[in-house]
C-alpha cells in the first residue's frame, strides 16, 4: 500500500505536515516542509523534514508512505496558504484518489483574524469553556482571553477552526458554539489522538463564537500542551 499527498495547480504554502500511524504495529511517521514554495504546476508533495519514521515506511525521496505491514492506519495532512495563493492537496492510496483539502484565496485586508493556543496540559471530570492563555494573533481585537470567546467586531463571513491532542487514558470532546448555540463538534476516543473541525459562519457584529469541552459520564477529559508543544488551538478570520 502506498499513500501520497499531491498538490494541484497554483499554490503557495508556508506550513506543511503529513502524519500517520498504526500504533499497534509500531509504525508511525510525521514529516514537514521547512520552506515556503509556490508553483503553477501540480505534483507530489515533498517534505524535507522527517520528524518521526518508526518502521521506515516514509520514503523522503518520493514523498510516499509505503506500508511495512498490513493493518489499519490513520493519516492526516495540513498546510497553510498565503495571501494571493490558494491551496489544493489530495491524498492518494496506490495512486487512486481518496480525499482532498482546499483553501481559497485569503483576504488579509479584512483586518480581523485571531489565533490562540493553550500552553499547558489539563484534565477535568467536568465540562466548561476552553480557555487559551497564549494569544498568537488578534488582529481587530475580536478575541477576549478573559472569556475564551471571539466577538465579531464587524459583520461578515468568517472561517473558524479548532484543534486538540488527547492523552492516554483520557478522551477529548470539544464543541464550537455561535451565540451559545451548538454548531459543530470534534471527538477523540481514549489515547494519544488529535481532534479538529472547521466551519464557515455568517456573523453579525457582536456575535460570539466560542469553544467548550464536554466530558463523558464518569470519565475524564484530557488535553495535552506545554509552552514548547501547544496542540489545543482556536483560530478564525474574516473572509469577506
Amino acid at each position: 500500500m502506498r499513500v501520497l499527498v499531491n498538490q494541484k495547480y497554483f499554490i503557495g504554502f508556508m506550513y506543511l505536515q503529513f502524519i500517520a500511524g498504526n500504533v499497534d504495529s509500531g509504525v508511525a511517521f510525521s514529516v514537514a516542509k521547512s520552506e515556503t514554495f509556490r508553483s503553477h504546476d501540480g505534483g507530489p508533495m515533498m517534505y524535507n523534514r522527517v520528524i518521526l519514521n518508526i518502521g521506515g515506511g516514509f520514503d523522503a525521496s518520493t514523498g510516499k508512505f509505503v506500508a511495512p505491514v498490513s493493518g489499519l492506519c490513520h493519516f492526516d495532512f495540513h498546510f497553510l496558504t498565503m495571501s494571493g495563493n490558494h491551496g489544493w492537496q489530495v491524498l492518494d492510496h496506490n495512486d487512486e484518489y481518496v480525499i482532498s483539502a482546499y483553501t481559497g484565496y485569503g483576504n488579509v485586508d479584512s483586518g480581523v483574524a485571531f489565533s490562540v493556543a493553550k500552553s499547558e496540559t489539563f484534565r477535568s471530570h467536568d465540562g466548561g469553556p476552553m480557555m487559551y492563555d497564549k494569544v498568537i494573533l488578534n488582529i481587530g481585537s475580536g478575541f477576549d482571553a478573559s472569556t475564551g470567546k471571539f466577538v465579531a467586531p464587524v459583520s461578515g463571513l468568517y472561517h473558524f477552526d479548532f484543534h486538540f491532542l488527547t492523552m492516554s487514558g483520557n478522551h477529548g470532546w470539544q464543541v464550537l458554539d455561535h451565540n451559545d448555540e451548538y454548531v459543530i463538534s470534534a471527538y477523540t476516543d481514549y489515547g494519544w489522538t488529535t481532534g479538529s473541525n472547521s466551519v464557515n459562519l455568517r456573523l453579525e457584529r457582536d456575535d460570539r463564537v466560542s469553544i467548550s469541552y464536554k466530558v463523558v459520564q464518569n470519565h475524564q477529559a484530557g488535553f495535552f500542551g506545554s509552552v514548547s508543544d501547544m496542540y489545543a488551538s482556536f483560530s478564525g478570520f474574516l473572509i469577506n
